[in-house]
């Protein structure tokens, strides 16, 4: 897949370009980039067109809480067939009127014959373009533009990145996974923590999440854990700040992977989050954090060999 972050680096062929920020690539933006695969048979590259930051963060100055790192979002973009991904500065297109982004930016850098978006896409100066706007400014410019409607669960609730946020920091990472139409997952390298958990007998690897991903509720979780050989292991994780032992309060992901025995200081193994477990807790000794994360072990792995068999 070819990653294309300079607007002076033009395309060469025609592109049918899937519109939008895509942060965490759930059902209704995979619905929009589906449109833009589906296109390669008609002799078209499938393509995103997206930012290296959130457009909200830069025009209000808040903090959007990602739901995918860089990598990771573009190793998803190309599992779904994307071929190419345009991927300027917000900051470089942000003050471009409606039809100087179609002309410059659409038809001259990306070769877009064919363009989709959500029904909700803005662009242009201060986002005052919408749908319309495209669709008009397209057919000028030769391009077919097509609006793809918004995608609900079968509950009826519409897919948004902010509900999946809102799941995941309420716990509830089966919904988020629903929207989401695989498991919340991240991928960070692995560092040295403090070694307590070695000595205890539940050696575990530490991941720092940085200061902008979005952060699942503190707790225990079931989790999946892919190594970068490919194999997959039943996991315990622990995201939070560690109370019984540390007083640093920097929200990490600590994972026990109890079938694997091995050094992975360095390695980006993927995390899924399956199943919240309970609340981070304070404990009176080691002890009894102990006698904890034996419990926490045994649910965890129940629940892990009733929806994933294959695994073991």
């Amino acid at each position: 897949m070819k990653l294309i972050t300079d607007l002076k680096q033009s395309c060469s062929e025609p592109a049918s370009v899937a519109l939008g920020c895509f942060d965490g690539i759930h059902l209704g933006h995979q619905a929009v980039i589906g449109r833009a695969v589906a296109d390669k048979s008609n002799g078209l590259t499938p393509s995103v067109f997206t930012f290296q930051e959130n457009p909200l963060q830069v025009l209000t100055g808040n903090t959007v809480p990602t739901l995918l790192a860089p990598d990771t979002r573009n190793r998803i973009f190309q599992e779904i067939g994307v071929e190419q991904v345009f991927i300027p500065s917000f900051r470089e297109v942000m003050n471009l009127e409606a039809e100087e982004f179609i002309h410059a930016v659409l038809k001259q850098y990306c070769k877009a014959e064919r363009v989709y978006c959500g029904f909700n896409f803005h662009f242009g100066k201060g986002g005052k373009a919408g749908s319309e706007e495209l669709k008009q400014f397209g057919e000028k410019y030769g391009i077919k533009v097509t609006v793809v409607q918004a995608v609900s669960l079968q509950e009826g609730a519409p897919i948004s990145s902010t509900q999946i946020r809102h799941y995941l920091q309420q716990g509830q990472v089966e919904m988020a996974a629903k929207m989401l139409g695989r498991h919340f997952c991240y991928q960070f390298p692995v560092i040295e923590g403090n070694k307590l958990g070695r000595t205890m007998g539940f050696p575990t690897i530490n991941q720092a999440m940085p200061p902008n991903f979005v952060k699942p509720k503190r707790g225990v979780y079931a989790s999946l854990v892919t190594l970068e050989s490919g194999t997959v292991y039943y996991g315990v994780t622990n995201i939070g700040v560690k109370p019984t032992v540390g007083d640093d309060y920097i929200v990490a992901s600590e994972t026990w992977i109890p079938d694997f025995s091995g050094n992975l200081y360095g390695t980006t193994p993927k995390i899924e989050l399956i199943h919240y477990i309970r609340q981070e807790q304070k404990f009176s000794n080691l002890q009894v954090l102990g006698e904890q994360i034996r419990r926490d072990k045994e649910q965890a792995f129940q629940l892990l060999e009733k929806g994933f068999p294959h695994v073991k």
